[in-house]
């Protein structure tokens, strides 16, 4: 599985609710790419960083991409049995809104699809938002992720 990312990129963010999200959006992208690849491509948007999902697994019917985000929505998946709550998008889509962020998600049938979570930086965003009684850091397990060129695929 390819990642591109930027060399020594720091994402400030609450860490377990980012690996929740990114859980989620791979989990699903493996979970419907039988053949073909997955990509992670990570890049930076001013002050926000956008992760992106990439697959060429089977990708989701015009008619179903209004049930992504919705809870205990499951797509049906002709000759497949429903697997997991219908929770995964759901409530990755509420936790990014909480971090500022945003996920969506393109999609074309028998293709595969591509979901984005941009990512604001938290450190940023307390800021903006403190108001001395309720919003402090201490409500957050922020953390510096630092990821390094080890971690880019094979050919960059």
């Amino acid at each position: 599985m390819p990642l591109k990312m930027p060399e020594g990129l720091v994402i400030r963010s609450d860490e377990r609710r980012v690996k929740q999200i990114m859980v989620n959006l791979l989990g699903n992208a493996v979970k419907f790419t039988e053949e073909g690849e997955i990509e992670i491509k990570v890049i930076k948007k001013d002050k926000k960083v956008e992760v992106s999902v990439r697959d060429t697994g089977i990708g989701i019917k015009k008619e179903h991409m209004d049930m992504l985000f919705k809870a205990f929505s499951q797509i049906p998946v002709e000759g497949r049995p429903k697997e997991g709550t219908g929770l995964g998008l759901y409530l990755s889509k509420k936790i990014a809104d909480l971090l500022g962020g945003r996920i969506s998600v393109e999609s074309e049938f028998g293709k595969g699809s591509e979901s984005r979570n941009s990512l604001w930086d938290l450190k940023r965003r307390l800021k903006e938002h403190k108001d001395g009684n309720t919003r402090t850091t201490k409500k957050f397990s922020s953390i510096d992720l630092v990821y390094y060129g080890a971690y880019k695929s094979k050919g960059e």
